[in-house]
C-alpha cells in the first residue's frame, strides 16, 4: 500500500505539477458545468419550494380554493354559500393583499393575510396559539420575528405602520409567531390580521380574496365531485380550483425557462467532461514510455490502470467540488433575482 502511494505521488501527481495549466483548464471546465447545473437546480427549486412551504403553512389541509380574477374579490357572503354545499367540511375565508410594514429600521413589503378561526381547523401551524406569543389584548398584527428584526421591534404594547394603497395606518403589534413558522412564511414576509381588521386596513370592506375548503371526502373522486357542486353553486363569478393550483401555475410558468437553463447547464457539463477526457487522453499518449518502463519493472497493467483512473477521478473531484461551491452562490444569486412578474403573481 505504501509503495503504491509512493509511486502514485511520484509519478501521477508529479504530472499535475508539470502540466499545471492543462490541469487547471480541465478543472475549470468541469467546475463551470457543475456550477451552472447546480445553480440552475437551486434556482428552480427555490421559488417552488418557498411557495410550497408558504401554501402548506397557510392552507394546511385545503383541498379546494375558490377565488376570482375580479379586482373586487369575492363577496363575504360566499363563505356561507360554500358551507351550504353538500360535502364541504371546513370553509376558511381569507383576504390576502400585498402591503408594506414600516418600523424604526425601515420598510418591508409583505403579504398581509386576514383570517378567522376557521383557518385554525385547516392550518393549525399558522394560527396555533402555542406558536404565537401574545403581546397585547388589542386586535392587531401578528408578525414573524424575522420581520420584526428587519423593520425594528416596537416597544412593549407598541405599533407598526401598515401601508396599503398609499394609506399608512398604525396597527398594534398583537402577537409574534415562532421563528420556525416565520421561516416557512416567505422567510418572515407574511403577517396575519383578524379578517374584519384586515378588510378595513386593506381597503377591502366585506370582500375576500379566497375561500380555503376542506372536503368531507378527501379521496380524488370526492374532491372532484365537490368541485363540480361548487362550480354549479357559484357559476361564472368564481373560479373553483385545486388547493395547490398556485404551485402548479408557478411550475408551468417557469417550465420553459428551467428547461433551457438545464439544457445549457448540461451542455456546459458535457463540455467540461470532454475537456477532462482530452486532457487524460493526451496524458496517456505522452506517458507511454513511462508506462512501458513501469511494466518492464514488474508493475501490473491492472495497478497501472487503477492509478491512472484515480488520477482522472481526482481531476473530476476537484472540478466538482469547486463547481458545487460556486454553484451554491450562483443559485442563491439567481434565486434573489426572481422576475418581477413572478413576484407580483406569487409573492
Amino acid at each position: 500500500m505504501r509503495a503504491g502511494w509512493i509511486l502514485f505521488r511520484g509519478l501521477n501527481l508529479t504530472y499535475f505539477r508539470t502540466h499545471a495549466l492543462r490541469v487547471a483548464l480541465s478543472v475549470a471546465g468541469i467546475s463551470l458545468g457543475v456550477m451552472l447545473l447546480f445553480g440552475a437546480i437551486i434556482n428552480s427549486a427555490s421559488a417552488t419550494g418557498s411557495l410550497g412551504q408558504r401554501n402548506q403553512s397557510l392552507q394546511g389541509r385545503t383541498d379546494i380554493e375558490v377565488t376570482t380574477a375580479a379586482i373586487a374579490g369575492l363577496p363575504a357572503g360566499f363563505a356561507d354559500r360554500a358551507r351550504s354545499v353538500s360535502g364541504v367540511r371546513v370553509v376558511a375565508p381569507v383576504l390576502q393583499e400585498h402591503a408594506l410594514v414600516r418600523g424604526s429600521h425601515g420598510t418591508v413589503e409583505v403579504v398581509a393575510v386576514g383570517y378567522d378561526d376557521h383557518l385554525r381547523q385547516l392550518a393549525a401551524a399558522a394560527v396555533d396559539t402555542t406558536q404565537v406569543r401574545k403581546l397585547q389584548d388589542a386586535p392587531g398584527l401578528v408578525a414573524p420575528p424575522q420581520l420584526l428584526d428587519e423593520v425594528g421591534r416596537p416597544p412593549a404594547k407598541g405599533q407598526l405602520i401598515l401601508v396599503s394603497e398609499g394609506q399608512a395606518r398604525a396597527v398594534p403589534l398583537a402577537g409574534e409567531m415562532s421563528r420556525s413558522t416565520g421561516q416557512k412564511l416567505d422567510q418572515g414576509h407574511v403577517v396575519g390580521l383578524p379578517l374584519p381588521l384586515a378588510q378595513q386596513l386593506l381597503n377591502q370592506p366585506g370582500r375576500l380574496s379566497s375561500l380555503y375548503i376542506e372536503s368531507a371526502d378527501r379521496s380524488p373522486a370526492g374532491v372532484s365531485a365537490l368541485k363540480r357542486r361548487l362550480t354549479a353553486e357559484f357559476g361564472d363569478y368564481a373560479q373553483v380550483l385545486d388547493g395547490d393550483h398556485t404551485l402548479k401555475e408557478l411550475d408551468t410558468s417557469t417550465q420553459q425557462f428551467r428547461s433551457v437553463t438545464n439544457l445549457l447547464s448540461l451542455l456546459a457539463l458535457l463540455l467540461g467532461a470532454y475537456v477532462a477526457f482530452i486532457t487524460m487522453s493526451m496524458a496517456a499518449v505522452e506517458r507511454r514510455r513511462e508506462f512501458s518502463i513501469m511494466l518492464a519493472l514488474g508493475d501490473s497493467p491492472r495497478r497501472l490502470l487503477a492509478r491512472f483512473l484515480v488520477e482522472a477521478a481526482l481531476l473530476g473531484l476537484a472540478g466538482s467540488l469547486v463547481g458545487l461551491l460556486a454553484g451554491f452562490y450562483v443559485g442563491r444569486y439567481l434565486a434573489g433575482g426572481v422576475p418581477q412578474f413572478l413576484e407580483q403573481a406569487y409573492g
